[in-house]
């Protein structure tokens, strides 16, 4: 799915995501740099492309 119903939600999911990964010592660059390269690059709804939100997940961020 190509950011879903709201591409906030998906930015948000892919930081915890990241972070869980993180905690468990995997290395996120590659793993996000791989899915970024098959996404789209289309700016659908202004929040830029599915593929800069998912290198949006090298941002480590305190979701508490």
């Amino acid at each position: 799915m190509d950011q879903g119903a709201d591409p906030r939600d998906e930015l948000m999911t892919i930081w915890w995501l990241c972070n869980r990964a993180r905690e468990c010592a995997i290395d996120v660059e590659p793993v996000l740099s791989e899915v970024a390269n098959l996404s789209s690059d289309a700016d659908l709804y202004g929040f830029g492309s599915m593929q800069m939100l998912i290198m949006r997940g090298l941002e480590v961020h305190d979701l508490g």
